[in-house]
């Protein structure tokens, strides 16, 4: 008979000074472990003879414990007596270590300025993949972080608390979307310390995050929009492919910083946002080029080169501010995307078609924002409001320049 079935009537044993007993309701042996710190836990087995064996090695290791308690100096014991006092009750000197630890690593650690430029020049992270950052996003994060290191200029980054992460923010005067840039930005910083072994937590995640409302998007009327084109045919030629591509095919501002000619595919009628141009590096989506895309396209056409020949933002700014000069028509900078996916969608009744052509991981965000919306004049974007988008054309010229080489 084997040790399973041995005392089959029993409900109860003891071994080495542990109690097991048998639990009908699990069908499993239940033994009941002491801990060195005082607290009991339980822990079930499918047989006798395995909870048997785990009570003897119990027994073992606390018997090893204490006669590692009993080597300690008087030192050490005077020393562990005074942490219990200070400690109070409820609190064990192992909570104590651990808490310190947590915060002091064994490895040491690195100053705040010193773990930022580390950071700042690291691969960026994508989940557990490293991915190279653009310098785009690493510049951000530059000076939000350089503003974090000014205001604790001495300190280790194992120093920083939560309420001092929260004061700095507090301090700093940032709201809305901006706090929540700043703090997504110092939380990315600790994460990174964590992977480093400077510390063992991120005192970031404690700190609240923002709860930024989300607000209507700005949508021009086709008129509006009519205006702001035909001004910058007139007056800023070379804002005239990155708006048509914006307001026709919805491309992200960032993206079209970094798209080129040779992109942009006449016979085929499409865009292609590759891995180097999208937002998010390796997410893909090719875009279709509307006849009146690609109309105004034909325009402005180039060979080669980038879509937009400028790498200073102030440019932008600046020629942003004589197109709305000119045009009579004040613009978001993001007013093209807007439009276009408010337009797309109420022409199209296809969210996850439009979703798709925006660059969303689905239709989520498209739904919370686009769906039954007005222009900011007040007005319901109709099906009739929509397909007079989409036939904003420009007026046509004798001697107009069309496609040469366009692929």
């Amino acid at each position: 008979m084997n040790e399973t079935t041995k005392k089959a009537d029993a409900k109860r044993w003891t071994e080495a000074g542990f109690s097991i007993t048998y639990r009908a309701d699990r069908k499993r042996y239940q033994v009941r472990l002491k801990q060195s710190n005082g607290k009991r836990r339980f822990k079930l087995f499918a047989t006798l003879g395995e909870a048997r064996q785990e009570c003897r090695e119990q027994s073992t290791r606390l018997q090893n414990e204490g006669t590692e308690a009993l080597s300690l100096t008087t030192e050490q014991r005077i020393d562990a007596t005074k942490a219990l006092g200070l400690l109070g009750d409820g609190v064990t000197l192992e909570d104590s270590a651990t808490f310190y630890r947590k915060h002091f690593p064994a490895n040491g650690s690195t100053s705040i300025s010193d773990a930022i430029n580390e950071y700042l020049a690291a691969p960026g992270r994508r989940g557990k993949k490293s991915v190279e950052r653009r310098k785009a996003t690493v510049d951000g994060a530059s000076w939000r972080l350089k503003a974090f290191s000014a205001a604790f200029p001495a300190a280790m980054i194992h120093d920083i608390s939560s309420n001092d992460i929260t004061d700095w923010l507090n301090g700093g005067g940032w709201t809305g979307i901006n706090r929540k840039h700043y703090l997504a930005n110092v939380r990315a910083l600790y994460s990174f310390a964590c992977r480093k072994g400077y510390i063992e937590y991120n005192p970031a995640d404690d700190v609240d995050s923002v709860d930024v409302p989300d607000s209507d998007p700005d949508i021009l009327t086709p008129e509006e929009i009519e205006k702001i084109l035909n001004a910058a045919r007139e007056h800023i030629p070379e804002m005239l492919p990155r708006l048509a591509l914006s307001y026709f095919c919805g491309i992200r501002p960032e993206e079209l910083s970094r798209l080129t000619w040779d992109k942009i595919s006449v016979a085929n009628k499409l865009v292609s946002i590759d891995g180097d141009v999208a937002k998010v590096q390796g997410h893909r989506r090719n875009i279709e080029l509307s006849e009146n895309a690609l109309a105004w396209l034909a325009i402005c056409w180039q060979d080669k080169g980038r879509v937009w020949p400028y790498n200073s933002q102030t440019t932008l700014v600046k020629k942003r501010k004589a197109l709305r000069a000119a045009s009579g028509v004040t613009c978001p900078g993001n007013a093209g995307r807007h439009a276009f996916a408010s337009y797309h969608l109420v022409m199209h009744q296809n969210a996850p078609h439009t979703a798709e052509l925006m660059g969303h991981s689905d239709i989520k965000l498209l739904r919370n924002t686009y769906r039954n919306i007005q222009t900011h004049d007040g007005e319901t974007i109709t099906k009739a409001r929509a397909a007079r988008f989409w036939a904003i054309s420009p007026a046509h010229e004798e001697g107009v320049l069309r496609f040469s080489r366009a692929g």
